[in-house]
């Protein structure tokens, strides 16, 4: 008995020095590299040739070294500090206006109301020639963008061709602090449906979705049901994430939890307040570029069979991030941990290698369920199922509305028909082979202002029926499909 007991610790404390013996050659790979790198960097700028900027070199080999590891992690310097800072709280300085490039110009598409931009008179649809005499022809709307941002209180001019117009326009303007609405617009789009936009999770976007709702509520006590659209919306801060969802559901809900690497780290965040409404129907709107916490809140909303999604399949981006200072006011961005939402799953749709995105298959995605047993798969907060096994992708709506909600029909998941009524000759009424698949667009009756995101839709071989090939789409909901330039009038069915 002895022996074998002096045999157990024996086994154990060689264990232990193999693992101290492991990570003290961690450490000494890691100071032994730290010396081989600051060697090389002083005799660099030392002998080169030529002059160099030891910053400049000094950024391009800490991005060299982040650049293997994951689009998220980045190093981020004292100058780069003013687009952490929107990130965080949604302020920055700037002009109030955003571009997006259109042939050789950036073209100003959005302006904030009493921003910089919209006092001095500049317009959608202007072309962006020069700043502050530099030419802007061929640069990236970033580059433009870049430019526009500076401390506040400065001026930048703008030579700016306006449509309609033969002469070429001046523009000076005074840079102020910009702080963005995330809560933009919210209103009613049709008969007891409100709808309520939210752009990014920045401060107080859980406030300001629940007086959203609040104030629908109020002004309209018939209110039947809410679209919620996070599309284009990339995330943001966590805890408003949490926030946002505890205005549908009750307080005590496990809505994330994130696991990395040091288990002291690990977090596990649940609701905290009374909920605005923990039963009026809703629906949330996502597409591809809808990231991070858009994909916590869309994929509790579903784990926790309390909402309806409509759309595509959003980004997956299931990474956290957090920022460690480095001195000198500069900081390094890194991922920690993993985000997991209500039912288990995590919504990181992608593994990295050499810092490139690799696509996980639908095979190798692992299947959960939510609360009403309904299964999903991991990688991407929307899925509601697997698509090679249809009859197991139940009804979402069904289990959000029950048996009496006159929607309660059943969704239309991958590979389901949209019936078109009255359809002009060039559209086949089960679906769409001769029209272009690509001019396809679809939006919800009622007077909402943003199409909705159901781009997939596609006819994969004549006859062929119409398919949303990932996401769903509620049945019932009426809208009108743009085929060719023809507006038809159609009705999601089961």
């Amino acid at each position: 008995m002895h022996k074998k007991f002096l045999l157990l610790i024996c086994v154990a404390a060689l264990g232990l020095l193999a693992f101290k013996g492991f990570e003290d050659n961690k450490y000494f790979e890691i100071i032994k590299n730290l010396e081989i790198f600051t060697n090389a960097y002083k005799e660099i700028n030392h002998a080169y040739v030529d002059e160099l900027e030891p910053g400049k070199l000094m950024r391009t080999g800490l991005d060299a070294m982040l650049g293997d590891l994951d689009p998220f992690t980045n190093y981020i310097s004292e100058t780069d500090i003013e687009g952490y800072r929107y990130l965080y709280d949604g302020r920055y300085n700037a002009i109030g206006a955003e571009g997006k490039k259109m042939g050789d110009w950036v073209v100003i598409t959005e302006i904030l109301e009493d921003s910089p931009a919209h006092k001095a008179g500049l317009k959608v649809g202007d072309a962006v020639l020069s700043v502050s005499g530099q030419n802007a022809k061929g640069r990236s709307s970033e580059d433009v963008m870049a430019f526009l941002r500076g401390v506040q209180g400065t001026k930048v001019d703008l030579v700016v061709r306006r449509p309609g117009e033969t002469k070429d326009v001046r523009v000076t303007l005074e840079r102020g602090e910009i702080l963005t609405q995330n809560v933009p617009h919210s209103g009613i789009v049709a008969d007891g449906i409100g709808y309520i936009y939210l752009t990014t999770f920045t401060q107080d976007a859980g406030e300001n979705v629940a007086n959203a709702l609040k104030d629908l509520k109020s002004k309209h006590p018939d209110l039947k049901g809410v679209i919620f659209d996070l599309r284009d919306n990339g995330g943001g801060l966590l805890h408003e994430a949490v926030n946002v969802c505890n205005v549908f559901v009750p307080r005590g809900e496990l809505i994330s939890s994130t696991k990395g690497k040091v288990p002291e780290w690990d977090r596990s965040y649940k609701t905290s307040h009374t909920p605005v409404d923990e039963n009026i129907p809703v629906v949330v709107l996502i597409n591809k570029m809808s990231a991070s916490a858009s994909e916590i809140v869309s994929g509790s909303l579903q784990d926790l069979d309390r909402a309806v999604l409509l759309g595509q399949r959003s980004y997956g981006k299931g990474l956290v991030q957090n920022t460690k200072d480095v001195g000198y006011n500069a900081k390094i961005k890194l991922t920690t941990a993993k985000y997991y939402i209500p039912s288990g799953r995590c919504i990181q749709s992608a593994r990295y290698k050499n810092g490139q995105p690799v696509d996980i298959p639908d095979s190798e995605r692992a299947v959960f369920k939510t609360r009403n047993g309904r299964r999903v798969l991991d990688g991407g907060s929307h899925l509601a199922g697997s698509a090679d096994e249809p009859d197991d992708v139940l009804d979402d709506e069904h289990a959000v509305l029950g048996d009496g909600h006159p929607n309660a029909h059943g969704p239309i998941a991958a590979g389901c028909e949209i019936p078109i009524p009255n359809a002009p000759p060039d559209v086949d009424r089960d679906g769409i082979d001769e029209a272009n698949p690509e001019a396809l667009e679809v939006e919800p009756r009622g007077g909402l202002d943003r199409p909705v995101a159901v781009e997939e839709l596609s006819a994969q071989s004549p006859g062929c029926c119409p398919q949303v090939r990932t996401g769903e789409i509620v049945s019932g909901l009426e809208t009108t499909l743009i085929v060719a330039g023809k507006p038809v009038a159609a009705r999601f069915a089961p």
